[in-house]
């Protein structure tokens, strides 16, 4: 947006500004507060009135779709250009570096220039506020100096058709090298080239596809060998899945589930049985004779059942050390150990 470059490159200046350029800047500030922000128009075609600008036009914007009126307003610029200059729609070409319509004649000097003067790395489509800034190119044919500069800067419009292009190139590749003019990079694998595509060049799209193993250049990856274990097995390995979760109780079928659950000729399920239950043997413990000061102590380790033992076996039986042999609890009385000992 040439209002806001100018007012980024005005706002931190120290130079002292004219009358003009502040009153420039507040034409600038106004513009960006008014103007619809739901749809991006690019520079030469922004709508007056809610209409389109071309003068055959005039049509109302707010009848299409926000992803449509953008693109309504260059085609019918690109319309106006063509019949001003007596050409056909196929022979002007649409620069989303410069903005502007080349003809076929100039379109390859055009390109050359943009080729020698590469300042970025990313080859996805960016898209702001439903209108396409900037289309996606292809890092293989930016770097393939066999061929022409048109050819090299071919672009996408849509994520998938560039997606595919690329898949193209992956397939046909001896050695994994990213040929984009600011990498030339080297990798082991086919996934370390879809990785460095996706951190690099921004097409996270393309390391998704798991349609084929990943290929070395030295022969089969491990990777390979487990998927066709899985696929020998009849089952699906996801994605960044471990082995370890393979390794876990498979889901019974929709066959053998219902085998299961389809009652017997007696009338029973057979994945069911009955169990007899018996109660568990009593223990026998210790209880206290008097009672009084009684205490439940839980939670107790081996080691302090057994030291309790010795030393009520070690404990005369008098008025102080009093403990008796029941069927129900261990009672200790006692100036220091007062509690019920559960066994």
């Amino acid at each position: 947006m040439p209002e806001r470059q100018r007012l980024a490159e005005m706002i931190p200046s120290d130079k002292v500004l004219s009358h003009h350029e502040m009153l420039s800047a507040v034409h600038d500030l106004l513009s960006l507060c008014v103007r619809d922000q739901d749809v991006f128009y690019r520079p030469r075609e922004t709508p007056t009135d809610g209409k389109c600008p071309i003068s055959n036009c005039r049509f109302k914007l707010e009848k299409l779709s926000r992803p449509r009126r953008s693109n309504h307003i260059q085609d019918c610029r690109r319309k106006e250009l063509c019949h001003a200059l007596s050409r056909k729609e196929c022979e002007l070409q649409y620069c989303y570096e410069c903005f502007e319509f080349y003809s076929l004649d100039e379109w390859t000097d055009h390109c050359d220039i943009h080729l020698a003067n590469i300042s970025t790395r990313r080859c996805e489509i960016v898209t702001y506020c439903h209108t396409l800034i900037r289309p996606g190119h292809c890092p293989f044919c930016l770097g393939d100096q066999s061929r022409e500069s048109p050819k090299r800067m071919r672009y996408w419009k849509r994520s998938n058709e560039l997606r595919t292009h690329i898949e193209e190139h992956l397939k046909s590749l001896q050695e994994y090298s990213c040929i984009h003019p600011m990498c030339q990079e080297q990798f082991q694998d086919e996934m370390g080239l879809r990785y460095h595509l996706a951190d690099i060049h921004g097409l996270q799209k393309a390391i998704w596809d798991r349609s084929k193993s990943p290929r070395t250049v030295f022969g089969e990856s491990p990777e390979s060998q487990l998927d066709k274990h899985f696929k020998r097995n009849g089952t699906k390995r996801k994605f960044n899945q471990t082995d370890d979760e393979h390794c876990k109780p498979k889901r019974l079928s929709k066959k053998a589930r219902e085998s299961n659950a389809s009652p017997n000729k007696t009338g029973q399920r057979q994945d069911l049985r009955v169990v007899q239950w018996k109660p568990p043997n009593p223990a026998t413990c210790f209880s206290d004779s008097k009672g009084d000061n009684v205490h439940i102590i839980q939670d107790l380790d081996f080691a302090d059942t057994e030291h309790a033992s010795k030393y009520l076996r070690s404990s005369p039986a008098d008025d102080v050390h009093t403990h008796t042999l029941r069927r129900g609890s261990l009672s200790v009385s006692h100036p220091v150990l007062k509690c019920r000992w559960m066994v």
